[in-house]
């Protein structure tokens, strides 16, 4: 995407209290490590632009989500398999399709008044794990 000359990208990544929430320190090494990617890779591209969301929990993510509303043809996030995370804390009773995962359902839900293509996408276990170690990066 970031290629095509007639695409705008924005990456949003959002942080807890201005770090990567994650207890697994191998799968925050591996988020930092693809994000330093990105950004070298489409350094200097004026078509792509890099933020940063600071939140401290599921309010804060939803009032980022919100900002979001009508700026974006298409938004894909990740659906990470444990729901369980600061940024989503108090989120859960909304996640009513489990396949969409709680930020997923937020934006596919009639409260989220746009007409932006939503995309979910999760990396399943069991193929991160097929060929032993840890998942490639490319997938």
């Amino acid at each position: 995407m970031a290629e095509h000359p007639k695409i705008d990208l924005t990456m949003v990544r959002l942080l807890q209290d201005g770090k990567v929430t994650d207890e697994d320190g191998s799968e925050r090494k591996l988020d930092n490590e693809l994000v330093c990617e990105f950004r070298v890779i489409t350094a200097g591209n004026h078509r792509v632009m890099y933020i940063e969301e600071v939140v401290v929990d599921g309010s804060g993510t939803v009032a980022v989500i919100r900002s979001m509303e009508n700026s974006y043809e298409l938004l894909i996030v990740g659906r990470p398999r444990d729901e369980q995370f600061p940024l989503t804390a108090g989120l859960t009773d909304w996640n009513q399709h489990s396949n969409l995962g709680i930020i997923g359902e937020m934006l596919a839900s009639t409260d989220f008044k746009s007409n932006t293509a939503i995309l979910v996408v999760q990396q399943h276990a069991h193929i991160a794990n097929e060929w032993g170690g840890e998942p490639d990066k490319k997938l």
